[in-house]
């Protein structure tokens, strides 16, 4: 008992360690990759094209590895659609909220005097491409790499589906302190990290709703509903702004 004791923490700072790496190499190689074309013909004002092919890079890499360790493990990564009703009633649940919010908060901005600015023109091309990106791309590429990889894994690491002190399992709670931590901006040389903590604690809560949704209704499918709905909301909240009020 006290050799499993010991070893459990050790295994969890490890996988810790190995998902964090991953994830970090994971968003390099994407912007690495999109480097590497022009997009000038479609998306002239670089608003959307680079950040599709950044995220199509991030799906191909996690859905690579989540269909190796399926295949050559036991880990079930819950391809399926799960608990239809409570994916249903989290994502409706969840999207409506997400709609008050993103209404709320840029009334409060329009009062404040800082609705969003763009570093492009809100014409047609661009709210389209912008949008798809958020509808089609965000939700899959990020839900994949931040909850359908790591939380299968930590299940295993923890060996246990048990929940934590605050009642979230300790799998949802590990994977959303990574997605929190992929929110700073790591320095190895010199070693330093920059942080928003406004955006971190959203990513952290953003990574708690998402991963629980995940882990009750076993697919992936709902977070990724959601991720992409709540996206789409913000960022269409602001183009309406920006068009009754400018």
């Amino acid at each position: 008992m006290a050799n499993t004791t010991l070893e459990r923490p050790i295994r969890i700072a490890f996988l810790v360690a190995v998902l964090f790496g991953f994830q970090c190499a994971v968003g390099k190689a994407g912007h690495l990759v999109a480097g590497l074309f022009d997009y000038s013909r479609i998306d002239p004002y670089n608003a959307f094209g680079a950040n599709c092919v950044h995220h199509l890079v991030m799906l191909a890499l996690s859905l690579a590895v989540i269909v190796t360790l399926s295949k050559t493990t036991p880990l079930n990564f819950h391809f399926g659609t799960g608990n239809v009703a409570l994916g249903k009633k989290f994502t409706w649940i969840f999207t409506a909220a997400c709609a008050v919010v993103a209404i709320g908060t840029h009334i409060m901005m329009k009062f404040n005097g800082n609705l969003p600015i763009y570093g492009f023109p809100l014409q047609g091309d661009t709210i389209a491409g912008t949008l798809g990106f958020q509808l089609l791309l965000t939700g899959p590429a990020e839900e994949m790499l931040y909850r359908m990889l790591p939380i299968p894994l930590f299940v295993w690491a923890v060996e246990s589906e048990h929940k934590s002190f605050i009642k979230i399992p300790y799998a949802v709670l590990l994977a959303a302190l990574i997605f929190a931590s992929a929110h700073m901006k790591w320095s190895f040389s010199p070693l330093g990290v920059q942080a928003e903590p406004f955006a971190v604690l959203y990513a952290f809560a953003m990574g708690i709703i998402q991963g629980y949704a995940y882990y009750r209704c076993r697919s992936i499918i709902y977070p990724i509903l959601m991720h992409s709905l709540s996206n789409v909301l913000m960022v269409g909240t602001g183009y309406v702004c920006i068009a009754l009020f400018s």
